[in-house]
């Protein structure tokens, strides 16, 4: 039985294609402005994020000092009358050892695991070496798959600015453990 009172009005394909595609165009354009390319991409994953939350009628939460709002918990969150649409967490992992980026990843998605929305969003930057990438996402699916509190329906979407950009998905079929949860890739 879904808790969720509204359905989602995008498929995750949907929303990582037009977040794979709005990003990058966003983060040069930011970056042009001098902005670090850290603040530039997060910044670029929020106006993207915010614009098509409002062609949807949610209102973004995140920190922003033109109109005074502050994030809670997690980098934005779509929110409606009765509460969260999709919660999101980026981690860029841009300093360290390849070991602390990707705690540093899993970090910020153990937030997203305990945060109540139908859509969870972890958009990531992997570097140029491909075992980066695969023990970034092993270890999510380690996360995801060792939580014992998913709720039925709730989606779950990895994004990965890397070298050559993907996404993930993984679905709850079921409340509670499901040690076989593991994200898919959508492209």
């Amino acid at each position: 039985m879904a808790i969720y009172p509204k359905a989602f009005p995008l498929s995750m394909a949907d929303l990582a294609n037009h977040i794979l595609v709005q990003v990058p165009l966003q983060g040069k354009r930011f970056m042009d402005e001098t902005l670090s390319e850290g603040r530039a991409w997060t910044l670029a994953v929020k106006v993207v994020l915010d614009r098509l939350g409002k062609e949807h009628d949610f209102r973004s939460i995140y920190t922003d000092s033109s109109n005074g709002t502050r994030e809670f918990m997690l980098d934005l969150v779509w929110w409606s009358h009765w509460g969260a649409m999709l919660a999101c967490e980026c981690e860029w992992g841009y300093a360290g050892s390849h070991k602390a980026r990707v705690s540093a990843v899993a970090e910020d998605f153990d937030k997203l695991l305990s945060f109540k929305a139908p859509v969870k969003l972890m958009i990531f930057s992997s570097d140029a070496v491909t075992a980066h990438r695969l023990n970034c996402v092993g270890e999510l699916d380690r996360y995801l798959s060792e939580y014992p509190c998913h709720i039925e329906g709730e989606e779950y979407l990895l994004i990965d600015f890397g070298k050559q950009s993907q996404a993930w998905s993984a679905s709850i079929k079921k409340d509670g453990l499901d040690d076989s949860l593991r994200f898919r890739p959508l492209r």
